[in-house]
């Protein structure tokens, strides 16, 4: 796990996130939403998670 992330009471900033997932068809985003072991909440219409530690930011 990774021990940088904060704990999940902690809110996060865009700035927590370390990696981000380009994908280029509806069946790509699926999969990586089914990935995420958490997933975050964002009023911009993003897709936030975590996997294996990691906070991931999914776009389309």
């Amino acid at each position: 796990m990774n021990s940088s992330a904060p704990p999940p009471s902690t809110p996060l900033t865009y700035d927590d996130y370390t990696v981000g997932w380009v994908c280029a068809v509806d069946c790509e985003t699926k999969a990586a939403e089914f990935m995420l072991e958490a997933r975050h909440r964002d009023k911009n219409g993003h897709l936030l998670g975590t996997i294996h530690g990691y906070n991931v930011a999914i776009t389309w």
